[in-house]
């Protein structure tokens, strides 16, 4: 598809080039429109031919010379950096599972208050490339009612467990722990939520996810956000399992069909 809309676009300047080429021909041996635009076309592709691009007559002509001159070296540079991002570059660097679940702390976590509960959100990298320094936050987004019938949508940070990734490789999967409150429960804790981390829980409240990191191989950042709806009643249902295995592809590790699923 790539490929279609880049020839669309040359062969439409190529057409429009040859027009002006036609116009401003002053040596009375004007080539006919189908030559000056097959030419053109070559140009464009940085392959001339140069069978009709010599004459000289004309500062008309000159600027369109420089035109096209200009449009053969640019436009393939174009296609091929979009060839790049197309093929190594998703729209998205984390391909985050649909769901986000509340879990019970495990004892023996530091970082989480024992006995308490947790709010965990999945994804891994689904890019070919190694990411370095990727750094996960979370925000609340919800709709606050003022006493005057006006309606506010405010964006609020929440603690984060675990927001430092070191290195993420390939589909390695990595969860996002966002700690719950004990004073967050509707009635008693593990029940449905009233509120994260004091935050209301209420119809159309969003945790949008914030994933930034480097990607050292084209030697730059990114940042990307993952919004999920956020409902009192959360899944209770663990992700699926996977074993890692870099030897192999990761359609190939045991229980990705299910991991990729859940």
């Amino acid at each position: 598809m790539l490929i279609a809309e880049f020839l669309v676009v040359i062969a439409i300047l190529a057409f429009v080039l040859a027009i002006a080429f036609v116009l401003t021909d002053e040596g009375g041996q004007t080539p006919t429109l189908w030559a000056w635009w097959r030419e053109l076309v070559l140009s464009l592709l940085s392959f001339p031919s140069g069978e009709v691009l010599t004459s000289e007559v004309g500062i008309e002509r000159g600027a369109l010379q420089l035109i096209t001159a200009i449009g053969g070296l640019v436009l393939p540079a174009l296609f091929i950096g979009a060839v790049v991002l197309k093929l190594f570059i998703s729209p998205d660097l984390f391909t985050m599972r649909d769901k986000i679940v509340k879990l019970s702390n495990a004892p023996d976590d530091p970082r989480l208050e024992p006995g308490g509960h947790h709010i965990a959100v999945r994804g891994y990298s689904s890019t070919p490339f190694t990411l370095l320094n990727v750094c996960f936050s979370a925000i609340i987004r919800f709709e606050q009612h003022g006493s005057d019938g006006t309606t506010l949508l405010l964006h609020r940070p929440l603690r984060v467990a675990n927001p430092d990734y070191a290195i993420a490789h390939p589909h390695v999967p990595y969860t996002l722990t966002i700690p719950i409150d004990g004073g967050d429960w509707t009635d008693e804790p593990g029940g449905e939520l009233a509120d994260l981390q004091g935050f209301p829980v209420a119809a159309g409240a969003v945790v949008i996810v914030l994933i930034s990191g480097t990607i050292p191989q084209l030697g730059t950042d990114f940042t990307e956000a993952h919004d999920f709806p956020l409902v009192s009643d959360l899944s209770e249902q663990p992700y699926a399992g996977l074993t890692v295995d870099y030897n192999r592809p990761p359609w190939e590790w045991d229980g990705w069909k299910e991991f990729d699923e859940s």
